[in-house]
This record gives C-alpha cells, sequence and structure tokens, in this order.
C-alpha cells in the first residue's frame, strides 16, 4: 500500500524558496564595481586605489628593471621584470571587481614586484594595500583597525627609546622650517612621539574620538613635508590613511556599557586574534635583527643602520632617494647584497647599526665573496685593497654642532675631515664625540681649554695628520698621551710648554 504524501500548503512553499533564495548581499558579488562591496566601501576604496596608484607614479622607476641603481633581489639569479604598467593595470582591476578577482591580482603582483626587488619593500605600499583590504573584506576590517594601533604605538615607541629622534632628527626635521630648530626641536620631538603615543591608546578605547586625531596627525604631517620639501613617496599614504583610517576608527565594532565607554572590540575568531596579536609584538623584533622596519613602523625614529662603500673612484653613501624616492632599505642584509652585486674586488663597506653591533667592516674579497674583516684592516690598504672610508656617527656630530664645533667636509657627500673647536664654548668631554668620526684628519683645539690627560681621547686615529694646539696648557706629558697616531706629521704648538724633546718623541718632522 503506497502511503499518500502531504501537499504543503502553497504559502510554506512560497516561502522556502524565498528563503532559498540568494540574499542581495550574495548577488552583489555577482556584479561589477560599488555593486560587490556596497558604495560607502567602493568610496575609500577608490581613495585608496588612486594613493597607491600615486605612490607607484611618484616612485615609478623603482617598479622598473635598472641598472642605477640595480635591482635588489633577495635571492641572487631572481629573474627580473618590469611591473609598473601591472600594478596600474590591477588597481584598474580593482575598481572594477574589487572582491572578485581584483584586490587580490594586486596583492599577487605587489608580492612578485617585492619579491624581485629589496627597495619595493616600503611601509607606505605595504600599509595601502592594508587598508584596500579593510575596505573590500570585513575580517580584515576588524583587523586593520588594530594594525591603526599597532602603527602609531609603535611609531611612538620607538621615537621614546631612540636618542637620534631627540637630537638630530627632530633638529634636521624642523631646520628646514621658519622655526629656530636649535630651541625648539627638542620640545617637537616630544609633541609627535606623545601625540603617536596618546593616538594609539585613543584609538583603542575611544575610536570615534581617535578618528579626529587620525584626520588631524596624518594631514598634519602631509603639510610638514610639503613645507620641507621631503620624503614625497608619503604623501600619498598620509592623506590615505587620514581618510580611510578615520573612516575605519568611526565605524569600528565597538563594547562597553555605555557609549563614553565603548572600546574596540576583540573578534571572535582566532584567526583574527592571532593576526592581531602578531601587529602588536611583531615590531618587537626589529631590535633583535629579525624584523625589517617597514614592517615594524619604525617612522623617522632614526634608530635604523646606516652603510656606506668605499670604491677606487670615491665613496657611495647607501641612501637612494633622488633616483628611486623610495630611502635604500636600511638593513644589513640589503647593505650587504647591494655591496656584493655592485661592489669591486677590494672594495669596503662600512655598516653602522645604532641599535646592536656599533659597527662592521667588510671587503670584497673577490667576485660574490664577501669577507668580514678587522676595523684595522678596513682602513689599511693591505692586499691590494682601497683603503676604507667609514661613516660619521650623525649624533656625535649633532652633538658638536651645538656647541658650535666647526665641521668641515671637501664636498657634500664626503665624511668631516677636520674639526674647529670654539674656545668659548669648549668643554674636554667634547672630545669624546670624536670617536664618531673616524676619517679625521684635522682637529683644532687653539686656545681651548684643554690639559695633558684630556688628550688621552685623541689616541688611535688613524689618519689624523694635524692637531692644532697652539695657545692651549699642554706640555711634553700630554704629547705622549698620543703615541698612537701613526699618521701625525703637524702639530701646532705656539704658546704651550711643549718643547722639542716633546715632539721628538712622536716623531714630529722639525
Amino acid at each position: 500500500m503506497v502511503k499518500k504524501l502531504k501537499k504543503r500548503p502553497r504559502t510554506e512553499r512560497i516561502t522556502r524558496k524565498l528563503d532559498a533564495a540568494p540574499t542581495f548581499e550574495n548577488k552583489s558579488r555577482l556584479g561589477w564595481f560599488n555593486s560587490q562591496i556596497g558604495g560607502e566601501s567602493y568610496f575609500f576604496l577608490a581613495v585608496c586605489v588612486i594613493a597607491q596608484l600615486a605612490t607607484v607614479l611618484i616612485t615609478w622607476p623603482t617598479w622598473q628593471v635598472r641598472t642605477q641603481p640595480p635591482n635588489l633581489p633577495w635571492f641572487q639569479s631572481t629573474p627580473q621584470f618590469s611591473c609598473g604598467i601591472l600594478l596600474v593595470i590591477s588597481l584598474v582591476l580593482v575598481l572594477i571587481s574589487p572582491r572578485k578577482c581584483g584586490l587580490a591580482f594586486h596583492l599577487v603582483i605587489l608580492t612578485l614586484a617585492i619579491s624581485m626587488d629589496q627597495f619595493r619593500c616600503q611601509p607606505q605600499v605595504l600599509s595601502i594595500a592594508f587598508l584596500m583590504a579593510a575596505c573590500v573584506w570585513k575580517p580584515v576590517r576588524r583587523v586593520c583597525v588594530w594594525f591603526l594601533v599597532s602603527m602609531w604605538l609603535w611609531a611612538g615607541i620607538h621615537k621614546y627609546v631612540s636618542p637620534d629622534w631627540f637630537m638630530q632628527v627632530s633638529y634636521q626635521l624642523l631646520s628646514g622650517t621658519r622655526v629656530d630648530a636649535k630651541r625648539f626641536h627638542f620640545a617637537f620631538a616630544v609633541i609627535v612621539m606623545v601625540g603617536e603615543l596618546l593616538l594609539a591608546v585613543a584609538a583603542w578605547r575611544k575610536p570615534k574620538l581617535a578618528a579626529a586625531g587620525c584626520v588631524a596627525l596624518h594631514f598634519g604631517i602631509v603639510a610638514f613635508l610639503v613645507v620641507i620639501d621631503w620624503n614625497r613617496s608619503v604623501l600619498p599614504w598620509n592623506l590615505c590613511t587620514a581618510v580611510v583610517g578615520a573612516w575605519l576608527l568611526w565605524n569600528a565594532e565597538t563594547v562597553g556599557a555605555t557609549p563614553g565607554q565603548r572600546r574596540l572590540a576583540i573578534p571572535d575568531s582566532w584567526c583574527e586574534k592571532t593576526a592581531i596579536i602578531a601587529l602588536l609584538i611583531v615590531p618587537v623584533g626589529m631590535y633583535f635583527g629579525v624584523v625589517r622596519h617597514c614592517f615594524a613602523h619604525a617612522l623617522y625614529s632614526g634608530n635604523l643602520p646606516m652603510g656606506l662603500v668605499t670604491h677606487r673612484d670615491g665613496i657611495e653613501p647607501l641612501e637612494v632617494w633622488d633616483e628611486l624616492q623610495f630611502p635604500f632599505p636600511n638593513v644589513p642584509k640589503a647593505y650587504r647584497d647591494y655591496f656584493l652585486l655592485t661592489g669591486a674586488v677590494g672594495d669596503k663597506l662600512h655598516i653602522r647599526d645604532p641599535g646592536g653591533i656599533s659597527s662592521r667592516y667588510f671587503r670584497l674579497a673577490s667576485i660574490g665573496r664577501l669577507q668580514e674583516i678587522t676595523v684595522d684592516d678596513f682602513f689599511s690598504g693591505r692586499d691590494g685593497s682601497v683603503e676604507g672610508i667609514a661613516l660619521d656617527d650623525p649624533r656625535k656630530i649633532y652633538l658638536l654642532e651645538m656647541s658650535n664645533a666647526t665641521l668641515l667636509k671637501r664636498s657634500r657627500a664626503e665624511m668631516i675631515y677636520a674639526v674647529k673647536f670654539d674656545p668659548g664654548r669648549f668643554d674636554a668631554t667634547l672630545l669624546a664625540h670624536l670617536r664618531g668620526l673616524p676619517n679625521l684628519e684635522q682637529i683644532q683645539l687653539a686656545a681651548c681649554d684643554v690639559e695633558d690627560n684630556d688628550l688621552e681621547l685623541l689616541s688611535g686615529y688613524r689618519k689624523l695628520m694635524g692637531l692644532g694646539l697652539d695657545g692651549t696648557a699642554i706640555t711634553n706629558a700630554g704629547l705622549k698621551q698620543l703615541h698612537d697616531l701613526p699618521s701625525l706629521i703637524v702639530l701646532e704648538h705656539e704658546g704651550t710648554a711643549i718643547t722639542r724633546e716633546g715632539l721628538d718623541l712622536l716623531g714630529i718632522p722639525q
């Protein structure tokens, strides 16, 4: 006997069909342009796309196959091809089909471009890409607000722990304005550092309030950089962060009993929680040499490595602003890789790392083989290599300039070769700062209040050829402190107690 099935009411069948039909949100993913993510998100995505496009255009040579400076691959023998046009096409596709394929294609092309050249691994490019993803995918949006917290937090922390920021970096930045940099640069450094830290706390505790702070900070950075005419490649990034960052904070998911107590919500997903934890703790790895500064938000703090190559025909500071509009990747690996790629046998490399080992010295022993050497080998010309020229310490230069010392270079790109102290501002402790000027050939101390024991601070200068001591209290006893000056041939001593016997002790000619 066949059991007769009960017929469902017509109204129930209609309801089930409606339930099974795709929602508007699902339908929108099948469309194009703003229909995939909504008009509001699409507007802010367009802001990001324009910013990324502007950054690529400003730094256009960086995205091509180059000969000077050459592309710097992460691994030798990496094939190279130009990526500029592909990046522009991918950004157009982001606007056409953001969620379906456009953004994914852009991220693939960007990753491929960065994998071919270390110069392209820059925080502005990476940050704008993150903001673009936040406009398209909601899980990324929940994480991205914490990215902003981490960025401001670590930007402030890096400045707080960096003596360079409170000294020469803030001084040089403010010197580009009409403000008296010598008088106000420390206050400027404190205000910027505290402002970033407070904005990070506000973004966590009161996101809507922080949205206004986001606009003020980043528009302020843009205005300041325009005034001093410096670092154009970060202008689109700051404009984008001011607009899109404020929108993300204003609409961020929050928790709290009352509107005045609402703070950023922590997502329920363990994947998103892990991403947030990583964003907050990874930057500390910069101080252990395991995280590049472009991932650590070390923005203008100054506590980054520096590199200088000595060729047979001169020196090459590894900075590279003008050609690419991007700074050199300030990490020891990038300096070594570049030296291996461009150096000739016998050339030398000095890497100065204020955050770790103070200095490391290298010689290109043969094609493709880098040899770490001692400081004595670096400055000598043994084995047919060039005599190395080492980097000056910017912090020591700043301290000497603040004491009205005169610092001389043969050209703007050269290192300092001579120092003349101001007798009215001289203090013997200033001599210790000369250790940061390893290429000194002349030191003028005429009429300065310097004593015999103070000269011990001048021993060990391999290139020092002339020393001025006219009108000082130095005696032959003080000259005994200068036994380790192999290049010294001129010693001015008029008006001192120095005798011929003392000069003979140093081997100074008549």
